[in-house]
């Protein structure tokens, strides 16, 4: 909860954020363009919820990362459980969830408003009531096993990747060490198969199943102090093991709160915030708003302005989050924006904008502001041009 809503919205979270104005707007995430927005749609329906009764403002942004950082909490409490109930062993439960706890990738996303924290206690869930069916044969643990699925599958899709561990667990319920294993491999089949360019997203593959993981680890590394230093006290293993494990793992944790996390590399942080905050303090009655993703714009201004696109090849359809047509040539660039006074905002990191737009920006603008954007690892910078 610490300056939860310091730290600028990034483009995902302005994806969700639009889909929830869209629920409210419509009673479902039907967007401006006609498209229905299907991702995160557990997330999606929770902040619509937080904006109708406390409102909003996307430069305050705290109260609709709340559910996600309550996912984060209940997925410490749940791992907690899970590997009490694998192993019956307290040592390796408490480690477990030390380690979920203080994991700097998982305390990052726990901020944010995406999925990926619901997915994970979804998980989390679904392990612990089918390995509870599996062991007891209650039809309350094979419902709740559905359940779990079905509300992690609402969150985000790669729920769906964990749905072939929950039958093999049938044939692995004498072994729990398997069964965790498989938790984490065999999800990853599927992914690659279904969609093979999410496998290089450690968001998609990696943070969901983290939970597991630091079970195995805990497991892992408890049994080989047990196995190695087994002429030393129960107390004394436990600790060398804590030891090892923590100190191994540092460089991943986190002890002291802070305002700013970085996420990973394919999830560009720019600071939105300032850049809008500049533009209001600048802009006039009348002035365009030219930008690569009017979603942001939107947000922020009330308004979509006008939508130069990314690539070089024409857009004949709207954009799909905001139903604004493109300026798809220098002409109609030019058009836009003769004689009237207002800005541009192009991400530095857009190569790909075809070199004439590009020229015309830079020599007709009569001043530019490089926005620096949050981290130092993954910056995305944005230029404001005024005209």
């Amino acid at each position: 909860m610490w300056d939860l809503g310091t730290q600028s919205l990034w483009i995902d979270e302005v994806f969700t954020l639009n889909g929830a104005r869209a629920v409210l707007a419509h009673g479902y995430p039907l967007l401006e363009s006609g498209h229905v927005y299907v991702n995160n749609f557990v997330t999606v329906y929770l902040a619509a919820g937080i904006i109708k009764v406390f409102g909003f403002t996307a430069f305050h942004p705290d109260l609709v990362r709340i559910p996600a950082v309550l996912f984060g909490t209940a997925c410490i409490v749940g791992i907690y459980v899970l590997g009490k109930k694998l192993f019956n062993d307290r040592r390796i439960a408490v480690l477990a969830s030390v380690l979920v706890a203080f994991s700097t990738h998982a305390i990052a996303w726990s901020r944010q408003v995406r999925g990926y924290e619901a997915a994970a206690f979804a998980i989390i869930l679904a392990l612990w009531f089918t390995w509870s069916y599996v062991q007891g044969g209650k039809r309350s643990h094979c419902i709740g096993a559905c359940i779990a699925l079905a509300f992690g599958c609402l969150s985000h899709w790669v729920v769906l990747s964990l749905i072939p561990v929950c039958i093999l667990a049938w044939w692995l319920k004498k072994r729990p060490v398997l069964f965790i294993i498989s938790s984490i491999v065999v999800p990853i089949v599927p992914i690659i198969f279904c969609a093979p360019l999410t496998f290089l997203i450690p968001r998609y593959v990696g943070f969901p199943f983290l939970a597991p993981a630091a079970v195995l680890i805990a497991w892992a590394a408890l049994k080989g102090a047990d196995t190695v230093l087994h002429r030393w006290s129960g107390a004394l293993r436990t600790t060398a093991a804590y030891a090892v494990v923590l100190l191994a793992f540092s460089p991943l944790l986190t002890a002291v709160p802070k305002s700013l996390y970085e996420l990973d590399l394919v999830s560009p942080q720019s600071d939105y915030a300032s850049l809008y905050q500049l533009i209001q303090k600048e802009r006039k009655p009348g002035d365009f708003i030219i930008s690569t993703e009017p979603v942001v714009t939107n947000l922020y201004l009330g308004e979509y302005g006008a939508w130069i696109p990314y690539s070089l090849y024409r857009h004949d359809e709207p954009d799909v989050y905001t139903g604004v047509r493109a300026l798809n040539t220098l002409e109609e660039l030019k058009s836009y924006t003769a004689g009237k006074h207002g800005f541009i905002i192009w991400p530095e990191t857009t190569v790909h904008l075809d070199r004439n737009r590009l020229t015309y920006i830079v020599d007709n603008s009569r001043s530019k502001i490089l926005i620096q954007g949050l981290t130092a690892r993954r910056s995305e910078p944005i230029w404001v041009f005024e005209f």
